[in-house]
């Protein structure tokens, strides 16, 4: 039987899984799109981005190796999900498709969701641990 911590593991999937299906929707649909060729809302476009992505991942895999708490690794697989779907669009289509147009806020795609998501889950347990820890 999987532990529950083992079952979190299936979140880079689903992360994945609905961010592409979300972009396939989107590009058979016509709706508007951007291929962004940036890092973050389109800053630096390039080369360097890509790079900056994997190491990015990378530290954060290596942050999941190290963490045992299941809130920290929730947040840290968010973000592997969303930075691998979002690696996936730079390999496939030398940029991210980003839709999603709040008109307040840069465009974005739910790659960019989940790992906002992740950073405000981990940013949250950092704060109950300095609560907890005084």
């Amino acid at each position: 039987m999987w532990s529950k911590t083992s079952k979190l593991i299936l979140i880079i999937p689903i992360v994945i899984f609905a961010d592409q299906i979300s972009k396939i929707l989107v590009s058979k649909t016509g709706f508007d799109a951007v291929c962004n060729k940036g890092f973050a809302f389109g800053i630096a476009p390039g080369f360097l981005n890509g790079i900056i992505s994997v190491l990015v991942l990378l530290l954060v895999v290596y942050l999941i190796r190290k963490e045992k708490r299941e809130g920290f690794l929730l947040g840290y697989l968010m973000i592997v999900g969303g930075g691998l779907s979002n690696l996936i669009d730079r390999i496939t289509l030398s940029c991210v498709l980003d839709f999603v147009n709040l008109k307040i806020f840069p465009l974005f795609n739910m790659a960019d969701a989940a790992i906002f998501l992740g950073v405000v889950i981990i940013v949250f347990q950092l704060l109950k641990d300095l609560k907890t820890n005084g």
